[in-house]
């Protein structure tokens, strides 16, 4: 997004997200879609009510992003995997909800439970395309494991002991699973279809600079998600981090070397910030005045 639309819909997306936020009326999975019916992707739709206010248009693509446990189209190869549900295979699951307070990013060592191994989805299910999107959610949670693994060696934690879970996340089957993705013709032909060229009058605009920015709080819980994320920014060499703090926090925060970070203004104490939102529109307000 460029800046001079991000300051035209900072302001908008914040008092939309409030709007939705206070309308508790409508809160319920079957308005939302919202699966814990509290308002929890409050932002989400404060983001798009601001977006249509402000005439900024997007492309839609089904392609790109998947959940972990959804199964993509047939043809196409997603190039995010956003975990914001529970996710399972076989009997195993993962939801990060389960980890709001984990330390698990200082705790030398500990890794989030080890996901099914590839021979055994394998013999779970035959379906090639089902099985793909089972491959896809053990990548999720390994990558998360693996970037835990590099942070504790960078925290001075004593070498790990041997376990298989160890071996395999330094396998040539595990580089094979989790090697870099490209768009398919599939995408790339969505992507395509309705795109407008775009007309540069300035040669020095040929090449814009482009920023990726994520936006977090000062707790464990954005501190494992901030690990995962941006050791897999660092395989596609894209970092960012936006952090949200109050004053108390900061004084007894231990995460701010996990990323370039850039601190905010928290706005934590707001009244309501609960589960909204309310801080991520708020830290993309404060960086448009920058």
């Amino acid at each position: 997004m460029h800046m001079d639309d991000l300051r035209a819909l900072a302001p908008l997306w914040l008092s939309k997200t409030e709007e939705v936020q206070e309308d508790r009326a409508h809160w319920g999975t079957n308005i939302t879609g919202d699966i814990y019916g509290k308002g929890w992707i409050s932002e989400m739709y404060g983001y798009s009510f601001g977006a249509a206010e402000v005439g900024l248009r997007h492309k839609i693509n089904d392609n790109l992003m998947i959940y972990p446990g959804y199964i993509q189209q047939e043809g196409t190869e997603p190039l995010l995997l956003h975990y914001g549900l529970p996710f399972s295979v076989g009997n195993w699951s993962f939801s990060k909800e389960a980890h709001h307070e984990d330390d698990i990013v200082y705790d030398c060592g500990r890794l989030f439970p080890e996901p099914p191994y590839p021979r055994d989805v394998r013999l779970m299910e035959l379906d090639l395309n089902v099985r793909h999107s089972l491959f896809l959610s053990i990548e999720c949670i390994n990558t998360l494991n693996q970037g835990l693994l590099l942070q504790h060696a960078a925290n001075g934690c004593p070498k790990p002991k041997w376990s298989k879970c160890m071996s395999f996340l330094k396998s040539n089957t595990f580089a094979e699973l989790t090697q870099p993705r490209f768009v398919t013709p599939a995408i790339l032909q969505t992507m395509e279809n309705g795109v407008q060229q775009q007309v540069f009058d300035d040669p020095a605009k040929l090449h814009p600079k482009i920023h990726t920015v994520f936006s977090t709080e000062c707790t464990p819980y954005f501190d494992w998600q901030t690990v995962g994320l941006v050791h897999s920014f660092y395989l596609s060499g894209q970092p960012g981090i936006l952090p949200s703090c109050t004053d108390e926090d900061l004084k007894q925060y231990k995460g701010d070397d996990l990323a370039p970070t850039h601190y905010v203004r928290s706005m934590i104490r707001h009244p309501l910030a609960a589960r909204s939102g309310v801080n991520i529109c708020g830290t993309y307000m404060h960086i448009t005045r920058k």
